[in-house]
């Protein structure tokens, strides 16, 4: 496999950098990440007051474009 360095990586364009982070993220396997019982337990807190109240949050494009006009 040929050494890439960071140097390197800081030269592509900010799609194909996002496209490295999502292809290196979906390459590791699911099961070799793992969470302690106060992550599940935080997870499923978020999980029960999302279902409880969904019109609480945001939109991904509604938050993106309150940080994208700063």
């Amino acid at each position: 496999m040929p050494i890439i360095n960071r140097s390197d990586l800081l030269q592509l364009s900010v799609a194909d950098r996002l496209e490295l982070i999502e292809d290196l993220w979906d390459s590791i396997p699911a099961n070799s990440l793992s969470l302690s019982q106060e992550q599940h337990d935080e997870l499923d807190r978020r999980l029960a007051a999302a279902q409880k109240n969904p019109d609480a949050g945001v939109t991904w494009e509604q938050l993106k474009s309150r940080y994208q006009s700063r």
